[in-house]
């Protein structure tokens, strides 16, 4: 459709992290008003609080506000996947939706930036850029390897169409989504990739999923994510959910069989290349090299245990 909206939904999933909704909850209705102003246009405006403890612990500090733009739902049902698709039923009226995370904060202009390329590009979906900001400074391992250097897809402009998006900073339009169908895919749940499957099975459909480079978030980075460990397993939870939506989408019988090879062979090598790399880096002190390789071999490995069907659940207990 790609009309003007007459309704905007922003939505956030949160889970034990109520600490940081009072700040960030005024800052996401004001990009409400801020969109209204630079586009000149009129539109009913809610934020979404999707809480994901069943015990409802962050009902407090969503309410405080006492803003009637501010709607507080529990869904009970764990996993990332069961809060964003709270938020699609929750805007069943609504005509455009963006989600952001809890542990975000946006850019001054991220609504109105996010709703102009949607209006230019007559865009069923917008993605744009998130960047990492550090609490804690990196160790060398990590400083060399480059993962909090700044945000993904840094190469695409405004307006480059793409198959496949993050939750984490996005906008639908649910007029679209709706009249599609497509829903968050519960097998991804609690895996991660969810958020890859929904948008590829959107751009497969027909929908137009384009960037918006303007459209900028920051995401914070606590010390526990900026160390080695948590680095590893998160490229091997990456290769294992990216590997299962690879196959996902191949068609059951010789075409998934295929596919299912073609990733072994694919994650094999990533894991073999990604040892020797590691192991020539530690011998030549080059701890760009090590990094790089460790991180290569993890993603691999997870692919192939993906494969096998081993799942990797980094959201069983939090969402974020």
């Amino acid at each position: 459709m790609n009309e003007t909206p007459q309704t905007v939904d922003v939505a956030m999933a949160t889970f034990h992290r109520e600490d940081r909704l009072p700040s960030l909850i005024p800052i996401l209705l004001a990009q409400g008003e801020a969109a209204e102003r630079a586009l000149d246009i009129k539109f009913r405006f809610r934020v979404l609080v999707i809480d994901n403890d069943p015990d409802g612990s962050a009902r407090v500090n969503s309410t405080a506000t006492g803003d009637s733009r501010v709607h507080y739902v529990v869904e009970s049902k764990p996993g990332v996947g069961n809060a964003r698709n709270r938020a699609l039923r929750e805007g069943s009226e609504t005509d455009v939706l963006a989600f952001i995370d809890d542990d975000e904060v946006p850019h001054a202009d991220w609504l109105s930036k996010l709703l102009a390329t949607h209006l230019e590009y007559k865009a069923d979906v917008v993605a744009g850029p998130a960047y990492p900001v550090l609490e804690v400074d990196l160790n060398p391992w990590m400083a060399a390897s480059h993962i909090y250097d700044g945000p993904q897809r840094s190469h695409l402009r405004t307006g480059d169409v793409i198959t496949r998006a993050a939750t984490n900073n996005m906008l639908l339009d649910l007029r679209t989504v709706r009249r599609l169908g497509i829903t968050f895919d519960q097998r991804f749940g609690m895996t991660g990739g969810e958020d890859s499957v929904f948008t590829q099975q959107l751009s497969d459909a027909g929908a137009t999923i384009v960037w918006s480079a303007e459209a900028g978030v920051n995401y914070w980075v606590p010390a526990e994510r900026a160390v080695r460990k948590y680095a590893l397993e998160r490229s091997y939870s990456l290769g294992n959910s990216g590997v299962r939506a690879e196959v996902h989408f191949a068609t059951p019988g010789s075409d998934r069989l295929f596919c299912q090879c073609k990733w072994a062979l694919i994650c094999a090598g990533s894991f073999v290349k990604g040892s020797i790399q590691a192991l020539f880096g530690r011998a030549t002190s080059s701890l760009a090299m090590q990094a790089d390789g460790e991180l290569r071999a993890m993603g691999g490995l997870g692919g192939l245990a993906g494969l096998i069907g081993v799942l990797v659940t980094p959201y069983g207990t939090k969402n974020t």
